[in-house]
This record gives structure tokens, sequence and C-alpha cells, in this order.
């Protein structure tokens, strides 16, 4: 089974912003502006992908899923170690 963080964007005024809570204490965001020229899939991944180039661990996350529901969408990020085999 793949593990990883779970990154969530939401859209709130004109951006969407990528969070992981990684603790009680400790929250890590994101925020990218919409781009009207790209489709909602393509902007919540935008916003994930910059949380992911900013992560203070490690390095080599890639995201390999996505879920949503009415209220965000769900992004299972996995270390690439895990990919190969």
């Amino acid at each position: 089974m793949f593990q990883g963080p779970t990154i969530v964007t939401r859209y709130v005024n004109g951006r969407v912003i990528a969070t992981h809570k990684r603790d009680n204490d400790e929250t890590w965001r994101a925020r990218v502006p919409y781009d009207n020229g790209l489709d909602a899939d393509a902007n919540h991944r935008a916003a994930a992908e910059k949380l992911l180039s900013q992560w203070p661990y490690e390095t080599d996350l890639t995201i390999v899923g996505r879920g949503h529901d009415a209220d965000a969408y769900y992004w299972l990020t996995v270390g690439k170690w895990q990919l190969e085999d």
C-alpha cells in the first residue's frame, strides 16, 4: 500500500489554496491565482504542486491520485521511491 501526505485544495476568492495539516500545531499552505485559461482540475493541481515545491522535508514527493467532494480536491502524494520497482 502506498503512503504519503494528503494535500487539500479549495477555491477561495479567485485563488486556489493548497493546505496540508502536518499536526495540531503546524499547517502548510500555498496559494495560486485562479487561471481562467485552465480547467478546475488543472488549477487545483497547480496549487498542490506549488505546495510540494515548497515542502520543507522530503523533496521526492509526487502526486499519484486525486479525489474530490463538493468542498475540495484531495491529492495523494507518495515518495517516488515507492513507485520504483
